[in-house]
């Protein structure tokens, strides 16, 4: 009971202390927990900042929420709501790096069926061209993970990443 209260008022309580550091941090978590997924959703729904960026973890974190309900058609509702908000952010800030990355990783592990990996290529390019230039240390060290991991590079783009 008091963890249920806690997961309800948390969002209330840090909705302004949460930077945008460590939503980077909770999406990495909330990759691989249904629990973290749904807190961070939560957290992320009574976000009221306007933030492209944020806007963008809100679509992921909607798309990762499918992987964890039972019934296909709410899986679809989920994920099609989170690849509208993730789109519309990357309409609004088409060169917004951080942005390209949450597109990348999701379109790589979306099923084929749902006709999501149209910009699997382009993504991949411009994230490798653009890695080095990533202030933020974290981000910069998912970005390498990600490309490293499935991003299927060859030897001049493993250099072109270091």
């Amino acid at each position: 009971m008091l963890r249920l209260l806690f997961v309800f008022l948390l969002p209330f309580l840090l909705q302004n202390a949460l930077d945008l550091g460590a939503i980077r941090q909770k999406y990495s978590q909330a990759i691989d927990s249904e629990e973290e997924t749904k807190a961070l959703d939560l957290l992320l729904t009574n976000d009221a900042r306007k933030s492209n960026t944020v806007l963008g973890y809100k679509g992921a974190v909607k798309m990762l929420m499918a992987k964890h309900v039972f019934f296909p058609n709410q899986k679809l509702v989920y994920f099609m709501e989170g690849k509208n908000l993730l789109e519309k952010a990357i309409l609004a800030e088409p060169i917004n790096l951080e942005l390209l990355y949450l597109r990348y990783g999701v379109q790589l592990n979306s099923p084929s069926f749902l006709g999501y990996n149209q910009n699997l290529l382009s993504d991949r390019s411009k994230l490798i061209a653009g890695v080095k230039a990533v202030k933020d240390r974290y981000l910069k060290n998912e970005i390498r993970s990600i490309l490293i991991l499935k991003g299927d590079l060859n030897a001049i783009e493993r250099k072109q990443i270091q």
